[in-house]
């Protein structure tokens, strides 16, 4: 005998195969499995969870549908479609992306539900009660339920009212706090653009004041900086000063063709001197001294004025 489990998922992938009579061969594999007492209920879940797999699954979901559909017909006793439901439920933690969510919710919808099965799925409400807050899946529980209100027993139909209250308030609750979470990451993007632009605006309205209207501190460094020069700056005032005053010594015109013209008289003389010396002549050296002196004297004069 061939053990089928961990295989038999390949073999379920051949009813959706494009050639017919592959197809055929597959539909009449798991139509004689399902004669073989619980054979098909023991290979189900396996089928379930690795055709569901995001890696390696069945990608068309229209695929999947059509696959669990003409498998899941051959559950026709309560006790197993009661034991595929709660193992279905605990399916729901071990999920990781959304569409394995829709496709056990699916799989669920399938099944027949009776009174044990009502409270099946009433019992594990904790474990699928965090996917209710995806629309399709929330879709199809909501046909689950209507399909568990065809039960005529009372226990039942209040059992059934009270999971679907807790499917709505639950399902609301995740809505409106998923809506508030987005609100707040949109709130968030879009006020971090308006804060980038309103600090370059500050920053540029403030280096335009502070071209225009400098600071204290800035005066204050300026008038520092002033400051550094300032010695050199008496120097030359006192200079200026001095400059000023032998300015006033000389200031007329007269005076200073006098001394002109004295420096003239005295460089002439002083070529005669040569020329007296050259020459040998003692007469020219009296005259030369006199007008040496006078020449002092006159300097003299000026100074005093």
């Amino acid at each position: 005998m061939i053990k089928v489990k961990g295989h038999v998922s390949e073999m379920a992938r051949c009813i959706v195969d494009e050639n017919e009579k592959i197809v055929a061969l597959a539909k009449r594999f798991f139509q004689e499995l399902a004669k073989k007492g619980n054979s098909m209920y023991n290979v189900m879940p396996d089928i379930i969870s690795r055709l569901s797999d995001p890696d390696i699954g069945i990608k068309d979901e229209v695929d999947f549908k059509k696959i669990m559909r003409f498998l899941l017909e051959f559950i026709e006793k309560d006790k197993q479609s009661e034991s595929l439901i709660e193992k279905l439920c605990h399916r729901f933690q071990t999920t990781r992306n959304r569409q394995q969510w829709r496709d056990i919710a699916f799989c669920l919808s399938i099944l027949n539900y009776t009174e044990k099965g009502v409270k099946k799925l009433f019992d594990n409400f904790s474990l699928f009660a965090d996917v209710l807050r995806d629309e399709q899946v929330y879709f199809i529980f909501n046909n689950i339920l209507t399909k568990c209100k065809k039960c005529n027993k009372p226990e039942v139909k209040s059992q059934v009212d009270e999971l679907e209250g807790k499917i709505i308030d639950r399902h609301t609750r995740d809505v409106s706090e998923d809506e508030c979470a987005a609100k707040a990451a949109n709130a968030i993007r879009g006020h971090k653009s308006p804060t980038r632009a309103g600090t370059t605006q500050t920053v540029r309205a403030s280096i335009r004041k502070s071209k225009a209207h400098p600071s204290r501190r800035q005066v204050h460094d300026s008038s520092s900086d002033d400051d550094v020069p300032s010695q050199p700056i008496r120097r030359q005032s006192t200079r200026s000063r001095v400059n000023r005053r032998q300015v006033v010594t000389f200031s007329s015109d007269d005076d200073d063709d006098d001394l002109e013209n004295d420096s003239k008289e005295n460089v002439e003389t002083a070529e005669e001197c040569d020329e007296a010396t050259q020459e040998g002549n003692d007469e020219l050296s009296s005259p030369i001294k006199r007008k040496k002196i006078s020449v002092s004297q006159s300097s003299r004069s000026t100074l005093r004025v």
